[in-house]
């Protein structure tokens, strides 16, 4: 046998406001200020906890064909709880020496993250984004995301690296390789945002 309570609204007998109010469709509609206790304290997950970037504005320049890292160019978060998920935004504004194809990397403290898988046998660089300049009063920009699910309540760091394909050429970040006093030729800034969302 099942039983039902029909009501439009729930109120404590000693507030002076409903608790809970609902329409003749079932849409339940709760005050901006409701708390819940005990473990059931997330309504379907999903929440967004914290918010924390860095936007770089100065110049970064390498030569190398070898991942390293942007200065100035990370994040530190410390998730509330080990269930949450880190969902990252990153943009790079770059230049090159010459005609160049250029690869990011993002590392979780000393722990690179979100690359291909690598097949046996395949010299490719494992890479997260890549891009290309077609010469030294160019700029591209390479934006990627990513949901990290670090497994920690200890304080974290996102770091952005880059590595050229030819050690010989340059990598400029935040502006073009040619600093020539002409219109294309210009600066940008790049940023990294980490955002922690509640399981």
């Amino acid at each position: 046998m099942s039983s039902r309570l029909v009501v439009n609204s729930v109120r404590h007998t000693g507030a002076s406001a409903d608790a809970i109010t609902m329409d003749a469709s079932g849409n339940v509609t709760f005050p901006g200020n409701a708390t819940c206790s005990g473990t059931a304290t997330n309504f379907g997950g999903g929440k967004l906890l914290q918010v924390v970037s860095t936007t770089k504005t100065d110049h970064f320049s390498m030569a190398s064909d070898t991942s390293t890292e942007i200065t100035g160019l990370n994040v530190s978060i410390t998730p509330a709880a080990s269930t949450s998920k880190i969902y990252l935004m990153v943009n790079v504004g770059f230049g090159t020496a010459a005609n160049t194809y250029v690869a990011f990397n993002i590392k979780r403290d000393s722990t690179l993250i979100c690359v291909t898988t690598a097949v046996s046998g395949d010299s490719r660089r494992q890479s997260t984004a890549s891009g290309h300049v077609n010469g030294t009063s160019f700029m591209e920009n390479a934006a990627f995301n990513f949901l990290d699910t670090p497994n920690t309540t200890s304080a974290i760091s996102y770091k952005v690296f880059t590595s050229s394909l030819y050690a010989s050429r340059s990598i400029n970040i935040n502006r073009t390789n040619s600093t020539s006093d002409e219109l294309y030729n210009q600066g940008v800034t790049s940023t990294i945002t980490a955002m922690e969302v509640a399981a």
